[in-house]
């Protein structure tokens, strides 16, 4: 039997209703992948005051679903970036606290891990 495939989420789950269910199905699926943190991404649309406000309102909306699930209590969620990157080849200096956690969990992934 293969291992389950390790997986990091990033999600603005607040925004709509298909990421709840990704992000539950992911956390259940436990001989299929194992989740090994959320992260909650921005949006900007009717439901937020920006793309600050609406990763705040998709870590809140993690909280809420790792809470309600067995098992899932112990898996990190993480705040992602407050504002949207200012272009592909430059970041947000210090907007992406799960940025220095990622470089953590990724490095030692191997192929079949």
């Amino acid at each position: 039997m293969t291992q389950p495939m390790r997986a990091v989420l990033d999600t603005d789950t607040f925004n709509e209703i298909d990421d709840q269910f990704a992000v539950a199905y992911a956390l259940l699926s436990t001989e299929r992948v194992r989740v090994e943190a959320l992260y909650a991404a921005p949006f900007w649309n009717r439901r937020s005051r920006g793309p600050e406000d609406g990763m705040l309102r998709s870590y809140d909306e993690l909280r809420r679903i790792v809470g309600k699930l067995p098992r899932s209590d112990s898996t990190p969620v993480l705040h992602g970036s407050r504002s949207w990157l200012p272009g592909a080849s430059r970041p947000v200096p210090g907007s992406r606290p799960a940025w220095p956690e990622t470089n953590t969990r990724l490095p030692t992934t191997t192929p079949g891990e």
